[in-house]
């Protein structure tokens, strides 16, 4: 089963437990304007080294800052192993909620055995992830793994640490990060924990395959990466699956332009494999939400006007033995966009004819001013199906699932 053990985490060392203005999100969410508005007047930002600028030696320039802050003293190795407890306060649609997640090194296994995946990848992030590993040794953000905990057992021993003053906190765009570094008979509960079940990779896939490929490489330097090397880890932060405060959001899909395109015939051939309804706008929201409690396969379809896109039992729901051919985002994408539209996985991976959005306004949009013929809104998969798909060493599409809030990047890095 997983091997998840503490570390001596490198944080920033400034005398200021507030450490807003050296944090970002996640490098493959931040926009050039965004970059530049997070370094500001602040040469320190971690952004510096998750995101750096130029072209090929942005990756030395990566390993150069990293170099920088450290023999400043602006980050510094904690000189106990620890794992590092952070509890973050957000809001979903106005309503104030909380997470928590423990950060510790997450020992590198091929898929299937004790870390299991459940969606695809693309091999650009792959080789831009890993070319900036070799540059800098290090795990400058955590990928986002969840943990079956069915007792509460691992959130029990995180409420307690949570208990205490926070040794750092960190506010971006309205949500507050506090860090609560673990050690002693606490950390080893941790890691007991782990010890009996696998993991989930929620966010982070590529990443976690960059750190496998990684490991090839200090191996090919001729080094003996043992159970006891930091190469053969990788920086994680784990979610208790039922954690309440587990948002999961989805992400849209908008057909691009293109010739001949006629709306009708699509909708006209997809009755033949599902329940096709106009619906009033008013009202689509509201039926889309109403499948998704009944556990019907669905999502709505957009071309100006909506129209509810269903499975029931009455037209047909796949058998619980195959839990990918459960999920909406499967139906749509093999009965619908490949099979009626001529968009393949292929395509889908290099963003071709397809826009993916988390913003279902934007995505109708994109419709309304002739950017797009059509649009898919979607409900977010469940936590239970992202499991299930998983243990069946099955992978759902890409971009099936969107974690929400995103951990963010500085609170805690892993030298390798």
């Amino acid at each position: 089963m997983a091997v998840f053990i503490p570390f001596k985490g490198v944080r920033y060392n400034t005398g200021d437990p507030d450490l807003s203005k050296y944090v970002c999100p996640p490098f493959d969410v931040i926009s050039a304007e965004q970059r530049e508005k997070l370094i500001g007047g602040n040469p320190g930002n971690i952004v510096e080294v998750e995101l750096p600028a130029g072209g090929a030696d942005r990756y030395s320039k990566a390993a150069a800052n990293l170099e920088r802050m450290m023999s400043s003293g602006l980050l510094k190795a904690d000189d106990t192993e620890c794992f590092y407890v952070i509890r973050t306060l957000f809001s979903i649609d106005g309503i104030p909620a909380a997470i928590e997640s423990v950060t510790g090194r997450l020992k590198l296994e091929p898929f299937g055995g004790a870390v299991l995946p459940h969606e695809n990848t693309r091999s650009a992030d792959k080789s831009d992830r890993l070319e900036l590993m070799k540059a800098t040794a290090a795990n400058i953000s955590p990928i986002y793994i969840l943990a079956d905990d069915p007792e509460n057992i691992l959130r029990s021993i995180i409420r307690e640490t949570t208990e205490k003053n926070p040794a750092a906190t960190a506010s971006y765009e309205g949500e507050v990060h506090s860090v609560y570094p673990v050690s002693g008979a606490s950390a080893t509960e941790i890691t007991g924990f782990f010890s009996g079940r696998p993991v989930f990779i929620a966010d982070g896939h590529h990443r976690y395959e960059t750190g496998l490929a990684y490991k090839e490489y200090r191996e090919s330097l001729g080094e003996v990466v043992s159970d006891a090397h930091p190469a053969g880890y990788i920086m994680a932060s784990c979610v208790a699956a039922q954690h309440p405060g587990l948002v999961i959001m989805p992400t849209h899909r908008v057909v691009l332009r293109r010739g001949g395109f006629n709306s009708g015939a699509l909708l006209s051939a997809c009755g033949g494999e599902f329940d096709v309804q106009r619906v009033e706008r008013d009202r689509a929201k509201r039926e889309l939400d109403d499948c998704y409690k009944s556990g019907d396969i669905a999502f709505l379809y957009y071309d100006g006007e909506y129209a509810l896109i269903r499975k029931t039992s009455e037209t047909g729901l796949p058998g619980a033995d195959d839990p990918l051919s459960r999920l909406d985002l499967s139906a749509l994408h093999s009965s619908i966009l490949t099979k009626h539209l001529g968009i393949g996985e292929t395509d889908m991976a290099k963003g071709k004819g397809l826009f993916f959005t988390r913003d279902s306004g934007e995505a109708a949009a994109m419709v309304d001013s002739g950017k797009a013929d059509c649009a898919f809104i979607v409900n977010p998969t469940r936590v239970t199906d992202i499991m299930a798909v998983a243990l069946a060493g099955e992978r759902m599409p890409q971009k099936s699932t969107y974690f929400y809030p995103k951990m963010l990047t500085g609170t805690v890095l892993n030298k390798m």
